[in-house]
């Protein structure tokens, strides 16, 4: 029901679809939606790097199953490409050009490449249909994420994979007691957290995104520079390595 609710009741245009942002500001508090949608993607990218981070340095230490690293990995990819699709979206002048020269990475792909492009544009060129099925997809692929981190947990369970801590230290785990320290600790860090969040939504929401992305689109203009967000970053220096 979903796919069809996306697919036939909401319209994208590529000269329009930015006004659809403007027009939101247009109530009491429309900002709060928008600015909140883009800090919390920052914080998701953030505590996902972090992660990541622990658990290359706890591979070095302690064995984990190979199948709970390929499940996160898929995890990974799943994330990057909703967060892609949904700056790609309000289609400004910076997400336009940037699909634009990530889409052509496909066309390099052997055999299929040019096909592959031509498939993911529905023409020969970014349309509104595009933007549809982006659209579409940005609905859809979340449900997806979330049965995916489901297999990852159950991987975590059934191979027993942690930190590894508990295993080392197996006689001192079973005799830890969750102390109400432990409930300060996570609440300190929730509140700490949830603090820079309002920060970043209500007084400098500008930190985690960048004013060129404002540039209403213009598909006879080619953008000065792409200049993707901080989470995206590192992708665009392999884009511009290779």
């Amino acid at each position: 029901h979903m796919w069809c609710l996306a697919w036939l009741f909401f319209s994208c245009f590529i000269c329009t679809n930015w006004y659809f942002v403007l027009f939101l500001w247009d109530f009491d508090l429309g900002f709060v939606i928008r600015s909140t949608h883009i800090c919390f993607t920052s914080l998701l990218f953030f505590l996902l790097y972090v992660h990541i981070f622990k658990c290359i340095v706890l591979i070095i230490l302690f064995d984990t199953h190979i199948l709970v690293w390929v499940v996160g990995f898929v995890i990974y990819i799943f994330i990057v490409v909703i967060g892609f699709i949904g700056y790609v979206l309000p289609c400004t002048m910076m997400s336009y050009w940037g699909l634009t020269v990530f889409s052509n990475i496909l066309a390099t792909v052997p055999v299929i490449g040019t096909w592959l492009c031509y498939w993911i544009w529905g023409s020969e060129y970014i349309n509104d249909f595009t933007l549809l099925k982006l659209h579409v997809l940005h609905v859809l692929l979340p449900f997806v994420l979330i049965l995916v981190i489901f297999m990852h947990l159950f991987c975590l369970h059934y191979f027993m994979s942690s930190d590894g801590f508990c295993d080392r230290f197996a006689f001192y785990c079973e005799r830890l007691c969750f102390c109400m320290w432990f409930y300060l600790r996570d609440m300190f860090l929730a509140f700490l957290i949830l603090f820079f969040v309002i920060y970043f939504i209500f007084i400098n929401w500008y930190f985690v995104f960048h004013e060129e992305s404002w540039v209403i689109v213009d598909t006879l203009k080619t953008s000065d520079k792409i200049l993707p967000e901080w989470f995206f970053l590192f992708l665009f220096g392999f884009l511009k390595a290779v």
